[in-house]
């Protein structure tokens, strides 16, 4: 817990001291061993070391399956398993290791389409980031389906419009590619509106972290400023790229409500 604290906090150093004293803790294998190990694999990843993120995640995984298969249950029916494949799924991808990410992916999407159904949101989650694998592997029409399919299956679920804004800022990169430049606008405009309505509930209920949300509207005025410097746009692009200065300003500010009215009303003059 002391770990899960640490990480969500991005402070990862003490994550992973918390973690590794974790292991000390259990015999091997031990599901809760298999845990920490996920977690540490999870540190690792999200700290930039995939090498190291996929050596425990594998050691996570083999405990998974030993335990469910000592039990008489199947791996392919266990969502700690599918968790464990997605993480791998992501540092084989950030690796460039594009046919054993798409493995690892594709069989956690089928794990959780018959537990949890084939229209949650986790295999939405699972469908962009197999997208994203066909995006590096320049095959654009099949990330293309991917993320398509991924955003509605976010967008049947009410209360998703962050995880529905991810899926369309995943298939504006991949009309950029292929040089779509009015549907990859289009995208990134409908994305950021989703993005600003987050922003602004966040704003207005006391303890829901502004920061977050500031971040992710300043990123997507950013890549719509590139997209428009990129077609020869550029008085459209320093527009964006001022609205976006004055949002990373709202993310590094936080909880000031003074600070945070000032720059609403310059971001309104934009």
């Amino acid at each position: 817990m002391i770990g899960n604290y640490f990480f969500r906090v991005c402070q990862y150093s003490h994550a992973l001291g918390a973690y590794k004293h974790a292991v000390l803790c259990f015999k091997a294998c031990e599901p809760e061993l298999a845990c920490t190990y996920s977690n540490l694999g999870a540190v690792y990843w999200a700290s930039g070391q995939a090498d190291n993120a996929i050596s425990f995640l594998q050691k996570a995984l083999d405990i998974f399956e030993l335990n469910l298969v000592m039990d008489g249950n199947n791996p392919n029916e266990c969502l700690a398993v599918a968790s464990t494949l997605f993480q791998m799924g992501l540092c084989k991808s950030i690796l460039k290791e594009h046919k054993e990410a798409m493995a690892l992916l594709k069989r956690c999407q089928k794990i959780q389409g018959r537990i949890l159904g084939p229209m949650d949101v986790q295999v939405g989650r699972t469908l962009d980031a197999i997208g994203k694998v066909y995006y590096m592997k320049e095959e654009f029409l099949s990330a293309l389906h991917c993320h398509e399919e991924a955003r509605r299956i976010k967008s049947a679920t009410p209360g998703n419009e962050t995880a529905v804004a991810i899926s369309m800022l995943n298939i504006a990169a991949v009309h950029r590619a292929t040089k779509n430049w009015n549907v990859a606008i289009s995208n990134y405009t409908r994305a950021m509106y989703l993005q600003k309505s987050e922003l602004v509930r966040c704003r207005n209920q006391k303890g829901r972290p502004v920061a977050r949300a500031a971040q992710e509207v300043g990123e997507t005025l950013t890549l719509m400023g590139d997209l428009h410097l990129q077609i020869d746009k550029q008085e459209q692009a320093e527009r964006l790229y001022k609205e976006a200065a004055l949002v990373y300003r709202e993310a590094v500010l936080g909880e000031n409500p003074a600070s945070q009215e000032e720059l609403r009303t310059k971001i309104m003059k934009q």
